[in-house]
């Protein structure tokens, strides 16, 4: 994850474009509603991800862009470890 992803940008006002579709809407990137809704959204993005692991049994390791890869690795390498040898 890219933490600069979870919070929207003040950018003032953008085009959006959907590449599918092609509709096209501005935003402004400033709104306060319009940046609360959307760190909303990120985080149960990010909540709905972590329920289907755990569902599942999926191990998994919260790596970040901004953060040392290899100790979460390391990290989740050991708890697997651990779960092994029970």
């Amino acid at each position: 994850m890219d933490p600069l992803e979870s919070n929207l940008p003040k950018a003032g006002t953008v085009v959006m474009i959907d590449p599918e579709t092609g509709f096209e809407t501005q935003i402004h990137t400033g709104n306060p509603e319009l940046r609360a809704s959307y760190a909303k959204l990120m985080y149960q993005q990010q909540d709905s991800i972590s329920m289907v692991f755990k569902k599942y049994g999926i191990d998994s390791a919260d790596l970040t862009t901004h953060g040392d890869t290899l100790s979460a690795l390391h990290r989740l390498l050991k708890r697997r470890s651990r779960k092994q040898t029970r």
